[in-house]
């Protein structure tokens, strides 16, 4: 038994939360030394792309769920079946420990759907480039979702005793949440919608108001259609969804609008909203420890993301996947530890220690009764899409797009959606 170390490189996950998992497997495979290093998210890509090219990389790390796709060269899909050395107690009176090779199947893509929520199959099941057969190149440990967070005394004040189900029904409240000063500046907002720069995770708001209003970013042959109206709602419209979601996330920021309530002298959307200047606040779970940081007494709530449909509720992931490296000369055994960490009885010990969200259909019930409810109740909904070989060039189209419909530098809306979709196929080419 010949032992070996692996190495685990990632982000926003601190290296107390998996040390139970990490334990437990060494249990049964006291051979295996593992080492898990968090970086800051600022230097991560660069020290991992760097390591890689350099052949010291890690032998598992993690990738956003946004670049699996652009990421599959580089990972080692996971195989049919693995083989490793395990420890096992032999014998009913005297125990006796004895090393056997073990041969452990895979999961497959269809046990892969059936205990992983929807968004994860979508995001990590990619054609081998080589040989065209879907493969799964990843497995996370937790999901995020996009939720709203709102301000209980400024919605108190306005006399609205609920928080918007619908993005109408926040449009509606809009004017009675916002405050001006004598020169029309901005001292109050309702929202932090409709620019880019400073509302954090704008692509992600946008994208998940598109995908609600029914817009398909993508045909069967990772072409880019958003700039297109879906064949299931031909009938309804001949309206591009996308640019609908467009038009009505520039409307927040535009002063001849009615909705009119963010600018670009706001700060950051999660600072304005721990100092309690911005009654509603779209953002992921994570950013909860950031306003308690800086606003412990702030009273806020969490409420479930508005819907276009609240009878057909689409929601919005983020999320990390465990990953091992094609580099790695611990192929096996990386790709064991994967599958042992991400299963029910371990991945529930991670949640439990990072305080995170499930990605588990197994285990959302636990999760539906206590203070992660409202983000254990999107999970089963929410979605992704195709994002192309180079994210931060996709998003850095979505930002441009933003920019333009904000400060009305176009001929129409329309053209902003087909401009964009045409840059975008250009590089997904």
């Amino acid at each position: 038994m010949q032992a070996t170390t692996l190495e685990i490189w990632g982000v926003y996950m601190d290296s107390q939360d998996i040390r139970e998992i990490i334990s437990d497997y060494r249990v049964s495979h006291p051979y295996v030394q593992i080492n898990y290093k968090n970086f800051r998210p600022e230097e991560y890509e660069t020290e991992l792309l760097n390591a890689m090219a350099e052949d010291r990389g890690p032998d598992i790390y993690l990738v956003h769920n946004t670049k699996v796709y652009e990421y599959r060269n580089k990972l080692l899909p996971l195989p049919s079946s693995v083989k490793v050395a395990v420890v096992v107690e032999e014998g009913t009176i005297k125990k006796e420990k004895k090393v056997v090779l073990q041969t452990n199947a895979g999961l497959t893509i269809g046990q892969l759907k059936k205990s992983f929520v929807d968004v994860v199959a979508q995001d990590v099941v990619i054609p081998n480039s080589e040989t065209g057969v879907e493969e799964i190149y990843g497995l996370p440990l937790s999901i995020d979702t996009l939720a709203l967070y709102y301000n209980v005394d400024l919605l108190n004040r306005a006399n609205l005793p609920e928080p918007p189900a619908t993005w109408m029904e926040l449009q509606e409240m809009a004017p009675s949440l916002t405050r001006v000063d004598e020169n029309d500046g901005i001292v109050q907002s309702a929202i932090a919608l409709g620019l880019s720069d400073n509302i954090d995770h704008h692509f992600d708001i946008l994208s998940a108001l598109m995908l609600q209003n029914g817009t398909v970013f993508t045909s069967e042959f990772n072409q880019m259609v958003m700039d297109k109206v879906p064949a299931a709602l031909s009938d309804k419209t001949d309206t591009p969804p996308a640019m609908s979601a467009l038009d009505f996330y520039s409307s927040f920021a535009k002063p001849y609008k009615v909705t009119y309530t963010w600018d670009q002298y706001m700060d950051e959307a999660v600072r304005e909203f721990a100092a309690g200047n911005l009654a509603m606040f779209v953002g992921y779970q994570f950013h909860e420890e950031t306003i308690k940081g800086l606003s412990p007494k702030l009273n806020y709530q969490v409420a479930p993301l508005p819907q276009v449909n609240s009878e057909y509720p689409v929601n919005y992931a983020n999320y990390w996947v465990l990953g091992v490296s094609k580099k790695t000369k611990s192929a096996d055994i990386a790709w064991d530890f994967v599958q042992f960490a991400t299963q029910s009885s371990e991945a529930k010990k991670y949640l439990d220690a990072s305080g995170t969200i499930t990605a588990l259909k197994g285990l959302i019930k636990d999760q539906q009764t206590d203070e992660l409810s409202v983000f254990a109740n999107q999970v089963l909904t929410a979605q992704s899409w195709f994002h192309g070989e180079d994210f931060e060039a996709t998003a850095a189209i979505f930002k441009q797009m933003v920019d333009d419909a904000a400060t009305d530098n176009y001929e129409s809306i329309g053209a902003l959606v087909k401009n964009a979709n045409l840059q975008l196929n250009s590089i997904y080419r």
